[in-house]
């Protein structure tokens, strides 16, 4: 099923809801990056990122061993 929201993302932001699904969000993301994006910094993934959690399509948190 195609959710019309979703056919506006970018190939950035897909590849975060991808991985959100599948549970590994920040460090799964970086096999589906495309350039500059996978050779740039991890702070450049902030912009992309941020906009997702702030509609709540994702959450993040932080994972204690």
């Amino acid at each position: 099923m195609i959710y019309p929201a979703t056919d506006q993302l970018s190939s950035a932001e897909r590849a975060f809801m991808i991985n959100a699904t599948e549970i590994d969000i920040l460090p799964g993301v970086w096999g589906d990056l495309a350039e500059p994006l996978v050779s740039g910094p991890a702070s450049a993934l902030v912009p992309i990122l941020l906009p997702l959690v702030d509609r709540g399509w994702i959450e993040v948190c932080r994972l204690v061993p």
